[in-house]
């Protein structure tokens, strides 16, 4: 939702607020009663519930029309009188208008006779709106502001109605705001209130539950790291295992290099390195038979064995060879 689509929900209660009092009633019942009321004092606006941070810049403002209403809470049903003229002085938005004779007229005149505490609410909607990050100074007034505590700004502000309201204000200075046309301020904008706690419940369980979520997939890595770390403590268990066998069955100790080389390989891998290491076991050559009648001849024998221990050294040696070229890939 943008800002504008946001501010036409809001509608006219974004532009209301509590934030004056009555100042004197003059006249008789026989003629009309007139009433004096300080609209807004122009002081800081704090915390209201759309804008934040607030205040009225009350130069250039004007009335929206020569008469504005004046109602009881907002509410157009509820006619008090009319405001006929206003002036901007250090108290802030003085306007100055006339009781109606009616019912809600009378009443409000009479009960503040009788020292009812009134309050006064304004409908206040600007032609621009400022938004500041530092102090600076409105109606004469330094207001503070910073980045993390911005400050919105009414400009050119249009006087739309004032109203009478029964719920106090805060220093003067608190902005409250009622529904328009409403018979009930007090039971709606509880309910207000009651739908933006279960919205915020409604979040907030949101919110439990992504980090419910979050933490049970951290959980589950660090499970799986675990198994991951285990199964490669066996593999290395087993692979060494293996070495020792092939150790064994071919009698010979491989290097460190060597044993290295083949920890690391795949399983597929290190059968087909295993079947390529040659035995160094030396098979026992059967003694001749010396039978009388067999005679060999000394020299023959020798040098034929000797030739085949060569034959065998060669071949034993080159494959040596291949596989320390092989287990250096």
């Amino acid at each position: 939702m943008n800002e504008s689509e946001r501010l036409e929900q809001a509608g006219d209660k974004a532009f209301q607020f509590l934030s004056g009092e009555l100042k004197n009633i003059t006249g008789s019942d026989n003629e009309k009663k007139k009433f004096e009321v300080i609209a807004t004092t122009g002081d800081l606006i704090e915390n209201h519930w759309y804008w934040g941070n607030l205040v009225f810049d009350l130069e250039n403002i004007k009335f929206a029309k020569t008469k504005i209403p004046s109602l009881q809470h907002h509410d157009i049903d509820k006619r008090v009188g009319y405001c006929t003229s206003f002036n901007v002085n250090s108290e802030g938005l003085v306007v100055q208008g006339i009781f109606l004779k009616n019912k809600f007229g009378k009443e409000v005149s009479e009960e503040a006779a009788d020292e009812f505490p009134w309050e006064v609410s304004g409908h206040f909607e600007p032609s621009s709106v400022e938004f500041v990050t530092e102090p600076t100074v409105v109606n004469n007034k330094l207001i503070e502001a910073s980045p993390s505590n911005p400050l919105t700004i009414f400009k050119n502000i249009t006087t739309k109605e004032v109203s009478f309201c029964t719920f106090g204000a805060d220093s003067g200075t608190s902005a409250k705001v009622f529904n328009k046309q409403s018979k009930s301020s007090d039971s709606e904008k509880q309910n207000e209130l009651n739908d933006q706690e279960h919205e915020m419940t409604e979040l907030e369980k949101a919110n439990q539950r992504i980090k419910d979520l979050e933490s049970e997939l951290d959980t589950e890595k660090q499970a799986k790291v675990a198994v991951d770390t285990e199964l490669e403590k066996f593999k290395a268990g087993k692979r060494e295992s293996d070495i020792q066998v092939v150790e064994s069955e071919k009698n010979t100790k491989f290097s460190d290099e060597q044993r290295t080389h083949l920890l690391s390989l795949s399983d597929a891998d290190f059968k087909f390195a295993a079947s390529l290491i040659p035995s160094t076991t030396v098979e026992k050559q059967p003694e001749p038979n010396n039978k009388q009648g067999n005679q060999f001849n000394p020299l023959l024998f020798t040098t034929q064995a000797n030739a085949g221990k060569e034959i065998d050294d060669a071949g034993e040696s080159d494959m040596d060879k291949k596989f320390a070229d092989w287990s250096k890939k």
